[in-house]
């Protein structure tokens, strides 16, 4: 799936694909490696470890120009969080629809947990 962006100062082409195991155990890897900070918020942290990480590695191949210049690709993090927010929101969007599982919450059995502090 391609997704395209532009205005005024961005222009972006991003291939957004089904990921493979390779994929998934590479996200996985990113996500372990990036540091907490107990003093950012967390939509920023939300962001950081998992956002970023999920569309990266789900865009294999991408441009993205801002103001004229072509920025490396995939781009880094602080890049990514300059960008647009609608491109980032449409880039979000695709990677979630070709790869659900990433985004899934884990389902938590109420009456366990209602067991185990009634214990």
């Amino acid at each position: 799936m391609k997704i395209e962006y532009s205005d005024e100062n961005v222009t972006a082409e991003i291939e957004v694909v089904r990921a493979t195991v390779r994929m998934g155990l590479e996200r996985t890897r990113m996500i372990s490696s990036i540091e907490d900070d107990p003093d950012a918020d967390a939509m920023f942290l939300f962001t950081r470890k998992i956002s970023y990480p999920s569309l990266v590695i789900a865009s294999p191949t991408g441009t993205v120009k801002v103001g004229g210049s072509t920025l490396t690709w995939p781009p880094t993090f602080d890049q990514f969080f300059d960008l647009p927010e609608e491109l980032a929101n449409r880039w979000f969007e695709a990677v979630q629809k070709l790869n659900p599982h990433w985004f899934q919450l884990p389902e938590i059995d109420e009456k366990k947990v209602s067991d185990a502090s009634s214990a």
